[in-house]
C-alpha cells in the first residue's frame, strides 16, 4: 500500500505536493508511477498542445503576429504571475532556507552553461541556444503539472537568474561589437520585477488578499496551454525536412539537453537539498532551447531562421531527452 511521500517540501497552504516523486512498486507488485513516468506523460500533453497550435497556424486560425503577441504576453504577464503566484503562500525557515540553496544551485548551474557553450561554440547563435534553456516556456509548466504549484518557487531563481543572463551576457554574444549592457534592461523587466515583489511579499509576511491571489493564480495558469500554443506556431512556421538533416542543430541540442544536464546533475547529487527538488532544477536545466534566442538573433541581423529551427529542433527531441536525463538522474541518486 502507498504510504505518501518519503519526504515533505514545503507548499502552500492550500495546495498538495504531488507526492509522485517517490512511488515504488510496493510489495505486493502494484506497480506505481514514478518521476520519470510522470515527466513522460506530462511531456506528451504539451507535445499535443504544441500539436493543437501547429494546426491552428497551418490552418490559418493562428497568424504570425497572433503568435508573436501570444509569445509577449507569456513574457510580460503570465511568467511574470507564474513567479509571483509561488511566493504568495507564506513564509517558513524552512522555504527560506531551501530557497537559498536553491539560488546557489542556480548560480553554479548557470556558470556552468556559460562556460560550456563558449567552450564549445564561441560567440553567435549556437552558444545563445545551447548556455539558455527555456524553463519559463516549458520548465514550469511541466514541473507545476508533473510536481504541483510548491515545486515552482524552488525554480524561480533559475528563471530568473537565466533572464538576467540573457539581458547581459547573451546579448553581448549575439553581437559581433562589443556591447553596453544596461542595468535599466534589467529593473524594467516583467519577470525580474515579478521576482522582487515575489521576495519581499514572502520574507515580509505581507497578507495578501485573497481576489489578488485569485487573481494572480488564474493568470498563471494559461502558462502551460499558452505557451505550447507558440511554441506549435513556431513549428508549424519551420522546414521540417531541414530540421531532421542539419547536422549543427543535433550538436547544439545536445548540449543544450544532453551534456549540460548531466554536469548539472553531477553538481545537484550532493547538494543540502530534498530529491524532488533538487529533480525540478534539473527539468530546468534540461529543457529546449531558450525562445529568446530567435528575438535576439533578429534584433542583431543574424539569421534569425536558423535561430529559431534551434528552438523547433530541440523541442521536439526533449520528449526523449528529459526523461532520460530524469531516469540517470533516478539511478545516480538512488532515488
Amino acid at each position: 500500500m502507498y504510504t505518501g511521500c518519503r519526504r515533505k517540501i514545503p507548499s502552500r497552504p492550500d495546495s498538495t505536493w504531488q507526492c509522485i516523486l517517490m512511488l515504488k512498486i510496493n510489495n505486493r507488485g502494484v506497480a506505481k508511477l514514478n518521476s520519470v513516468g510522470i515527466v513522460v506523460q506530462q511531456t506528451v500533453i504539451m507535445f499535443l498542445m504544441i500539436g493543437v497550435g501547429y494546426w491552428m497556424f497551418r490552418s490559418g486560425r493562428f497568424s504570425e503576429r497572433g503568435s508573436k503577441d501570444m509569445a509577449s504576453l507569456m513574457v510580460s504577464v503570465v511568467i511574470p504571475a507564474v513567479i509571483l503566484n509561488s511566493f504568495l503562500g507564506g513564509y517558513s525557515a524552512e522555504k527560506a532556507r531551501v530557497l537559498i540553496v536553491c539560488t546557489l544551485a542556480t548560480v553554479l548551474v548557470l556558470l556552468l552553461s556559460v562556460a560550456v557553450g563558449w567552450k564549445l561554440f564561441g560567440r553567435g547563435i549556437d552558444c545563445f541556444a545551447a548556455t539558455f534553456s527555456n524553463p519559463g516556456f516549458f520548465g514550469l509548466p511541466l514541473i507545476s503539472a508533473a510536481f504541483g504549484e510548491g515545486a515552482v518557487l524552488y525554480a524561480t531563481p533559475f528563471v530568473v537568474g537565466l533572464n538576467i543572463l540573457q539581458f547581459s551576457y547573451g546579448v553581448s554574444i549575439m553581437r559581433k561589437e562589443k556591447s553596453t549592457f544596461k542595468v535599466s534592461d534589467i529593473l524594467k523587466n516583467p519577470i525580474f520585477l515579478s521576482a522582487v515583489i515575489g521576495v519581499v511579499v514572502f520574507a515580509s509576511g505581507i497578507q495578501v488578499h485573497a481576489i489578488l491571489t485569485k487573481t494572480v493564480s488564474m493568470m498563471s495558469n494559461l502558462n502551460g496551454p499558452v505557451a505550447m500554443l507558440v511554441m506549435g506556431a513556431y513549428l508549424a512556421q519551420t522546414n521540417l525536412s531541414t530540421l531532421l538533416t542539419r547536422p549543427s542543430l543535433y550538436a547544439v541540442s545536445a548540449v543544450r539537453m544532453l551534456l549540460i544536464p548531466a554536469l548539472t546533475l553531477l553538481i545537484l547529487w550532493k547538494m543540502p537539498l530534498d530529491i524532488s527538488v533538487r529533480q525540478a532544477l534539473l527539468i530546468c536545466s534540461a529543457c529546449p532551447v531558450g525562445a529568446n534566442v530567435a528575438v535576439y538573433a533578429q534584433l542583431n541581423d543574424l539569421d534569425s531562421g536558423y535561430a529559431v529551427q534551434t528552438v523547433i529542433h530541440s523541442t521536439v527531441l526533449c520528449i526523449l531527452t528529459i526523461p532520460l536525463v530524469m531516469l540517470l538522474a533516478q539511478t545516480l541518486w538512488g532515488i
